[in-house]
C-alpha cells in the first residue's frame, strides 16, 4: 500500500516529504494511524532493516546505533530505482496485469498485490505478529534466491535449499539448512561482527593496546544497547580486562572500539561479548504467508520450494496476463494505424471531409451510414474518419505510419509467441531474472561457520595415531608415525577434522565421546597424551575407534559387537548419536569376558567370525537386533560357547576371501570354502605356523589393495589383491610382508 500510494497519488519518482507518502497511504488505503505508516516506511528506506531497500531517502530515518528518527515531515522519500523495476513496472505499463479490490471506504480501487519479478518475500525477509502466531522469514541474498528461482524453473524437482544473509555482515552458524528449508520452520545461530585489532585513535596512551572492534549488529540488534550491556557488566566486575571504549563509527561504517588492558586476552573477552549481549542471538525461520488467492485456506506455512513455486506459478500467470493485454492494446493500435494507412492511400479521406462538412445533423449514426453508402467503407472504417486526428490524413504521415505497423506487428507476434509457445515464457522469466541479477545482485554479506568456528575451535584435518596402551597423537596429515613408545604398539590410525569427535569403545562394554579439538597437536617424535588424561571417565582397553560423523551419515546403519566368548549382537546407530563425555553402556558384558571387536556396518554385506585356524559366515539378519544393555547371542560352536578372535565384513562383490595372518602371510580362498549360518562350527580357511595368529579375514576382489600397518611403527605396506597367490583352506598362504617389519596389527581395504 506504501508503495503504491507513492507511486499513484504521490508521484514520488522523485524526492518529497515523507509526511506527504504517509498521508496518502493512510488517506486513502491504510486507515490505522500514520506512525505505524512512518515507521513501516523508514523500515523500507534504511540499509540495515531491509535487504533491497524500496525507497530513497534523505533526512535521518535511524541509524545501526538505535537513535530515534526525525519525524516525517523533516525528512524526503522517493521510490528507488529497484523498485521502479522490479516491482512497478509491469503495473505502470498495464494496470490489469493485477486484481483489483475497493479501498476500506469504498471509495477508489487498489491493487490486491503487486507484479513484483522475484521472491521478494525471501530476499527482504518479513516478522509479524499475528494473531497467537509469530512469523519471522529472514532475509536472503538476491543471487542466491534467483540462482534457486532460475533451478526450479528448469528443474521441477528442484529442492530450495537457501542460508539467510541478513542486511548486516554478520557469521551465521552453519547448521541443517535442508531440514529448515523443508519444514517451513527452524532455528540458526548469528552473530554480529567483532574483530581483534590495534588501536588506532585519538588517544595516544593507548598506542599498541589490543582492542575489539564491534563492526555489525544482527537484525534488529542496536549497538546502543549493546554498549550498555557492555558498560553493566564492566561496573558490576561480570568482565574484566576491559580498560575503555571509543565511539569511532562513520556514517554505514559501524566501529565501536573497546580497549583491552595489558595482557587481556581477546578471544576471552570476545567469548564473553557473545555469550552475555545480543551480539549472538537465535535467528527464527517460521514461513507463515498469506495467499491471497486462496480464500478456503488463506494463512499457511510454506517450505522454501512451496514457496518459489507458488511463486513461478504467479510470476507465471502474471505474465500471461501482462502479454494477453498488451496484445490486445497492440491489436487495437495496428487496426488505427492500417486506417490511417488505408485513408491516405486510397484518397477517400478527402471525399470522407466533405461529407463530414456537410452534414446538417449532429447524429454519428447517420452520418456513418452515409459515409458506408457514399464511399463504400466498413462501419469501423466510417467511425474511424469521424474519429480520427484529420492533420493526420495528410501523406506526410505516411511513412511513420507504415513504419510503426512493422514495429506493431514485431510486438504483437512476440506476445503472441509468449502466450502460445509453450515454455516460452519461462524463457522470458529466467532472462528478466538473469538481468535483475546481473544490475542489483550483489555478493554474500553473511559468512556461514561452522559450530566448532563459533566456539573458538580451529579449523584443520589431522592424523590420529592411538596405541595399543592408550596413548595418542595428533599430527599433520603427511607426518609419519614415529615416536612410538616401546611395547606400546600402533592400534589405531584415523583421520579426521578438529571440530568433530572420536567414538571410543573399550573392551568393557562403554563407549566414550573425544572430542579432536581437545587432543594436542603432538610433535612427530613425541610419544603422545594419555586418554585418561583428556577423558578421566575412560579406564580400560580400547576395542575401537569410529570417526563420529560417520555415525551420522548411516543413520540406517548398525554397529556389530563380539566378545571373547563369541556373543555377537547388532545395535542401531541412531543409539550413538548422543554419546556424552562420561560414556555410555553398549554392551553387557559377564565378569571373565570382553568385547575383542566393533563393526561400523551398513548395506547389504555379510559378517565372518574367525578364530584360531577357522572362519564362519553369516547373513546380518541372522545377527539379533538387540538393546544397547544385551549382551548378544552365540555367534558360532553351536549351542556352547567358543572363544573367537575377531569379526569382518564380506561384501556382495567378493570373490576371493583373504586370510591375513600377524606374522605377514596372505591366503586367498574361495568364497564357497566358508561355512555359513551362525552357530555353526566354522570352516579351516589356513594352516597356521607356530606362534602367528589370524589378524583378519577379508573379502575382496582383483582391484582392490590391502593396506597393512605393522605394530612397531605403524609402517604400511600396499598388498594388491591380484598379486596374493590363490590357496586353500589347509595352506599356509604366502609370506608377503618381510619379518624385519614386525607384525601386522590392522589391515583396511582400498580400491
Amino acid at each position: 500500500r506504501i508503495v503504491y500510494a507513492a507511486y499513484n497519488d504521490s508521484h514520488a519518482s522523485e524526492l518529497l516529504k515523507s509526511a506527504t507518502i504517509v498521508g496518502a497511504t493512510m488517506g486513502h488505503y491504510h486507515p490505522h494511524g500514520d506512525s505505524s505508516i512512518q515507521g513501516a516506511l523508514y523500515t523500507l528506506i534504511n540499509w540495515f532493516n531491509t535487504k533491497m531497500p524500496l525507497f530513497d531517502g534523505r533526512g535521518t530515518f535511524g541509524n545501526t546505533n538505535g537513535d530515534a528518527p526525525a519525524a516525517m515531515r523533516y525528512t524526503e522519500s522517493k521510490i528507488s530505482k529497484f523498485t521502479f523495476d522490479c516491482i512497478l513496472d509491469e503495473l505502470i505499463q498495464c494496470k490489469e496485469v493485477v486484481d483489483w479490490e475497493p479501498t476500506f471506504d469504498n471509495k477508489m480501487m487498489e491493487p490486491m498485490y503487486l507484479p513484483c519479478k522475484v521472491p521478494l518475500l525471501l530476499i527482504n525477509g518479513n516478522s509479524n505478529i499475528a494473531v497467537g502466531d509469530k512469523i519471522d522469514i529472514p532475509s536472503h541474498n538476491i543471487n542466491e534466491v534467483i540462482d534457486a528461482t532460475i533451478n526450479a524453473i528448469k528443474n521441477p524437482n528442484y529442492e530450495v535449499v537457501l542460508a539467510p544473509d541478513h542486511c548486516q555482515r554478520c557469521d551465521i552458524v552453519d547448521t541443517d539448512w535442508v531440514s529448515i528449508c523443508r519444514k517451513g520452520y527452524g532455528l540458526y545461530k548469528v552473530r554480529g561482527i567483532i574483530e581483534i585489532g590495534t588501536y588506532k585513535g585519538a588517544n595516544k596512551k593507548y598506542n599498541g593496546l589490543t582492542t575489539l572492534n564491534i563492526r555489525s549488529c544482527p537484525n534488529m540488534v542496536y549497538l546502543k544497547k549493546i554498549v550498555q550491556k557492555i558498560e553493566d557488566m564492566v561496573k558490576n566486575n561480570k568482565i574484566i580486562g576491559i580498560l575503555d571504549i571509543e565511539e569511532q563509527s562513520q556514517i554505514n561504517d559501524m566501529n565501536f572500539v573497546i580497549v583491552l588492558k595489558p595482557g587481556t586476552d581477546p578471544n576471552f573477552i570476545r567469548s564473553e561479548l557473545y555469550k552475555n549481549t545480543a551480539m549472538e542471538t537465535t535467528g527464527r525461520v517460521n514461513m507463515k504467508v498469506i495467499d491471497v488467492l486462496d480464500k478456503n485456506e488463506p494463512i499457511k506455512r510454506l517450505s522454501y520450494t512451496g514457496f518459489i513455486k507458488a511463486w513461478i506459478m504467479f510470476r507465471k500467470l502474471t505474465k500471461l496476463r501482462f502479454y494477453e493485454n498488451k496484445l490486445q492494446r497492440l491489436n487495437t493500435r495496428l487496426h488505427v494505424i492500417e486506417n490511417y494507412i488505408w485513408a491516405i492511400e486510397s484518397g477517400k479521406s478527402e471525399e470522407a471531409i466533405a461529407i463530414i462538412k456537410k452534414q446538417k445533423t449532429v447524429n454519428d449514426n447517420d452520418l456513418i451510414e452515409i459515409l458506408i453508402k457514399k464511399l463504400n467503407v466498413t462501419d469501423l472504417q466510417a467511425k474511424f474518419f469521424i474519429n480520427c486526428e484529420i492533420k493526420k490524413l495528410s501523406k506526410g504521415y505516411l511513412d511513420q505510419f507504415k513504419n510503426e505497423k512493422i514495429f506493431m506487428i514485431d510486438k504483437a507476434q512476440f506476445c503472441r509467441d509468449a502466450i502460445l509457445i509453450d515454455g516460452r515464457i519461462d524463457e522470458i522469466i529466467i532472462q528478466e531474472l538473469l538481468e535483475i541479477k546481473s544490475k542489483y545482485g550483489s555478493p554474500r554479506l553473511c559468512k556461514l561457520i561452522k559450530e566448532s568456528e563459533a566456539n573458538g575451535i580451529p579449523s584443520g584435518t589431522f592424523k590420529l595415531v592411538i596405541t595399543e596402551n592408550n596413548f595418542i597423537k595428533k599430527i599433520g596429515l603427511d607426518d609419519n608415525i614415529t615416536g612410538i613408545r616401546p611395547n606400546d604398539p600402533v592400534k589405531f590410525v584415523i583421520t579426521g577434522d578438529n571440530d568433530k569427535s572420536l567414538l571410543l569403545f573399550d573392551n568393557m562394554g562403554k563407549v566414550f565421546n573425544l572430542p579432536i579439538c581437545k587432543i594436542p597437536f603432538s610433535d612427530k617424535n613425541s610419544s603422545g597424551v594419555d586418554i585418561r588424561i583428556l577423558n578421566k571417565y575412560i579406564n580400560s582397553t580400547l576395542t575401537c575407534v569410529i570417526y563420529e560423523p560417520i555415525i551420522s551419515k548411516f543413520k540406517k546403519g548398525c554397529i556389530v559387537t563380539l566378545t571373547k566368548s563369541g556373543y555377537i549382537k547388532r545395535m542401531s546407530t541412531t543409539d550413538f548419536l548422543s554419546v556424552p563425555l562420561s560414556g555410555l553402556v553398549y554392551s553387557k558384558v559377564d565378569q571373565d569376558d570382553s568385547i575383542i571387536d566393533v563393526l561400523l556396518f551398513n548395506g547389504n554385506a555379510d559378517i565372518v567370525v574367525y578364530t584360531k585356524n577357522k572362519s564362519l559366515r553369516m547373513q546380518i539378519s541372522e545377527i539379533p537386533l538387540l538393546k544397547r544393555n544385551a549382551r548378544g547371542n552365540i555367534s558360532m560352536g553351536g549351542t556352547n560357547t567358543t572363544e573367537v578372535e575377531g569379526l569382518s565384513v564380506i561384501q556382495p562383490d567378493t570373490t576371493d576371501i583373504i586370510i591375513v595372518t600377524s606374522k605377514g602371510y596372505f591366503n586367498k580362498i574361495s568364497p564357497e570354502c566358508v561355512k555359513s549360518g551362525r552357530t555353526k562350527a566354522g570352516s579351516n580357511v589356513i594352516k597356521l605356523g607356530k606362534g602367528d595368529s589370524i589378524v583378519t579375514v577379508l573379502g575382496a576382489n582383483a582391484q582392490n589393495i590391502l593396506k597393512c600397518i605393522t605394530i612397531a611403527n605403524g609402517e604400511v605396506f600396499d598388498i594388491p589383491v591380484n598379486t596374493i597367490p590363490a590357496g586353500s583352506s589347509i595352506s599356509t598362504g604366502s609370506r608377503l610382508i618381510p619379518a624385519k617389519a614386525g607384525s601386522i596389527a590392522k589391515v583396511q581395504i582400498t580400491k
